[in-house]
């Protein structure tokens, strides 16, 4: 039994306990009730992730800001833990979940590739990639780092940052901003501009861009 005595703002009504069990990190929102937190570890049989029996949570959206502040998210209701301060701060977010890491680039220069180990909390720099921008996500289907700025594509190795392949966009109206990403099912790549949303297509030697959005997105 452990008892532990702390101080918290009177409009907290939860409390973040984190575990590291042997460099394994588990972490779970707990509520006060009478200003007490009673609370009982289990083993989850759930890689990484907990699982909220009340909420239904299974996953949970990682977030990070040029300030180098890693958050974690519960989308059911928008409450946000504090995990991490980043190496640096970065405009980029890509996770592996099957090895249950994240990836950033770094906002400035050297704008270094980061690793964020989920289930440790360890954050290791893989190489300085001397380039950076908004766009980044995790291919599962090649294992491969795929990284956006302008009008251009690239293919990152994630465990040493070599840039392996560099592919043309062609038909964005507006090339700044954004993000991309594959979908999970279909494998399709879909990428957003500060102008709207659109499907891209390989061809062998570029990227064709189709708008599906009809109206500019209302945020840049």
């Amino acid at each position: 039994l452990l008892e532990q005595t702390v101080t918290i703002p009177t409009y907290c009504t939860k409390l973040y306990i984190r575990r590291n069990d042997n460099l394994q990190s588990r972490g779970e929102l707990v509520d006060i009730v009478d200003n007490e937190v009673n609370y009982t570890y289990q083993e989850s049989a759930q890689r990484g992730f907990q699982i909220d029996k009340k909420n239904g949570v299974i996953d949970y959206l990682f977030c990070v800001n040029g300030g180098g502040d890693l958050f974690q998210v519960d989308p059911t209701d928008g409450s946000y833990t504090y995990l991490s301060q980043m190496p640096m701060g970065s405009y980029t977010a890509a996770i592996d979940q099957s090895n249950v890491v994240m990836y950033c680039i770094g906002r400035t220069n050297p704008h270094p590739l980061m690793k964020y180990d989920i289930q440790t909390g360890v954050w290791t720099t893989v190489a300085n990639m001397g380039f950076g921008g908004p766009r980044l996500d995790y291919n599962p289907t090649d294992g491969l780092l795929y990284f956006s700025n302008n009008d251009f594509i690239r293919t990152i190795d994630p465990d040493s940052g070599q840039v392996l392949n560099q592919w043309a966009v062609n038909g964005l109206h507006n090339k700044s901003g954004g993000d991309l990403k594959f979908d999970e099912i279909t494998g399709t790549l879909y990428l957003a501009s500060f102008l709207g949303l659109y499907r891209c297509d390989f061809y062998g030697t570029s990227y064709d861009a189709t708008r599906l959005s009809a109206d500019n997105l209302p945020f840049t």
